[in-house]
């Protein structure tokens, strides 16, 4: 759904409708309270998710609990979710680091009766209703395809990923892998990674290598990692691009990745709706909550996901893009 344009209040009457018809039920309670967990309270891409969730309570007239892990820990975000849990609150929205970690407390949810949706980043093989969120392997292979097209179908490629072992960026590789195995002239040379999510670490990371790797043709990124670091703090890959040797593509367009793609270092960055993450999980939970045929549905029938939508991003828009002007505007949208 790149560039789709349906809200969550619209996905959700329509959900209701094919599966149950219009018979929503209403239940009497005090204000129901859902919290919406991030991996981590310290990544920029979540701010838009906070505000989003927001915007959904306040429609909703509902109490919102947004608390997650200072840092990106698969095994502390587990805890913050079992406290939730004890705590007694009606629902739970939340990005997953650990399957591992989180498949246990979810099934603790399961069993309080408290309905739990997954965003961003999933637990499939647990009693999660639905995952709602980016198609995370499709997005690697968006990655890929406008890296490829980029080199013109050829040439040595290497990808970054921040984190190995987060179930989403995992499955952006695999996507990334499975779309340059359809050009028989890219060759993925290697996937690097850092020892921690940081904006510092990364670009240092990054710029270090490209300018090690000189016979290097392509960079891909799983994240906006390094790209959310200022512009002109990796030298050596402005050099590279500059004389034309090197070509990059990454995902998640905050505002200083989208002054790579406006200085031409970023060949195309791919959005992903963050807030619409936070405001629909809202509006999945608050459906849940109103209608017991529905959870029990999808609790016995788990539908794999629904897709939050994405943006393909490049310098002046075209063919199934939009440019960097739109979606300032776009995200402007968001904020209000």
């Amino acid at each position: 759904m790149k560039g789709d344009k349906i809200t969550m209040k619209k996905l959700v009457a329509v959900f209701l409708i094919c599966l149950l018809g219009m018979g929503v039920a209403a239940i009497a309670v005090e204000k129901l309270e859902i919290a919406v967990v991030p991996k981590s309270l310290d990544n920029p891409v979540f701010f838009a998710t906070k505000a989003g969730a927001e915007t959904a309570a306040a429609e909703l007239g509902v109490k919102l609990v947004y608390m997650g892990p200072v840092a990106d820990e698969g095994y502390e975000a587990a805890r913050v979710v079992e406290d939730l849990v004890n705590r007694g609150v009606d629902a739970i929205a939340v990005s997953v680091s650990s399957a591992e970690a989180m498949q246990p407390i979810i099934q603790q949810a399961y069993d309080a009766g408290i309905p739990v949706v997954t965003w961003d980043s999933d637990c499939p093989d647990s009693k999660r209703v639905i995952y709602y969120g980016t198609p995370d392997f499709e997005l690697g292979q968006i990655v890929a395809e406008e890296l490829a097209e980029a080199l013109d179908g050829k040439g040595k490629v290497s990808i970054f990923q921040v984190f190995v072992g987060h179930p989403n960026l995992d499955q952006r590789y695999d996507g990334m892998l499975a779309k340059f195995a359809e050009y028989p002239g890219i060759e993925v040379v290697t996937r690097f990674t850092t020892t921690a999510l940081e904006i510092g670490l990364a670009v240092e990371a990054v710029d270090s290598y490209i300018s090690a790797h000189p016979e290097i043709d392509g960079l891909a990124t799983t994240t906006g990692f390094p790209w959310w670091g200022s512009v002109g703090s990796m030298p050596a890959v402005d050099e590279r691009v500059e004389n034309g040797t090197l070509k990059c593509t990454g995902v998640d367009p905050l505002e200083n990745a989208l002054q790579y793609v406006e200085a031409g270092i970023l060949e195309a960055c791919i959005g992903q709706r963050f807030y619409e993450m936070g405001y629909g999980s809202v509006y999945l939970l608050f459906a849940l909550l109103h209608n017991q045929a529905l959870y029990e549905y999808l609790t016995e029938n788990p539908i794999t996901m629904l897709s939050s939508g994405m943006d393909i991003i490049t310098k002046d828009g075209g063919v199934g893009a939009i440019s960097v002007t739109a979606y300032r505007a776009l995200m402007a949208e968001w904020e209000e």
